[in-house]
């Protein structure tokens, strides 16, 4: 685990290593890891994971459980090549599809006219 890392520093990780791990609370950074074609393991977090993790990689239960995150590491680290490449090209496609610019603005357009009928 290398800690914050940004800008091209940062590229440089996306771009080499295999799997994107966030033990924390969450935040843009797996957006921009999928982004990258990258697996996520990573904690719930504020929940907006949730919608983000989907067959591309491994959703941790419990902030901070380090045998749990040894246990999900193992456990991506021991499927086959294949499996880890679809991971990849499915966080790909869901950051696309559920992450992008236009499809954020349709979701705060229906949480206003939903606040609005109330």
């Amino acid at each position: 685990m290398y800690g914050a890392k940004y800008g091209k520093e940062l590229k440089e990780f996306f771009e080499k290593d295999d799997v994107f791990l966030l033990s924390g609370t969450g935040g843009l950074a797996i957006n921009e890891a999928m982004a990258y074609s990258m697996p996520v393991i990573s904690t719930v977090g504020d929940d907006t994971v949730v919608d983000l993790i989907d067959g591309n990689g491994i959703l941790l239960n419990n902030f901070g459980d380090k045998d749990e995150i040894e246990k999900a590491i193992k456990t991506f680290l021991d499927l086959p090549e294949a499996d880890k490449r679809t991971m990849s090209q499915k966080s790909e496609q869901i950051v696309k599809e559920r992450a992008s610019l236009n499809n954020m603005a349709n979701q705060h357009v229906k949480a206003i006219e939903h606040v609005l009928k109330e």
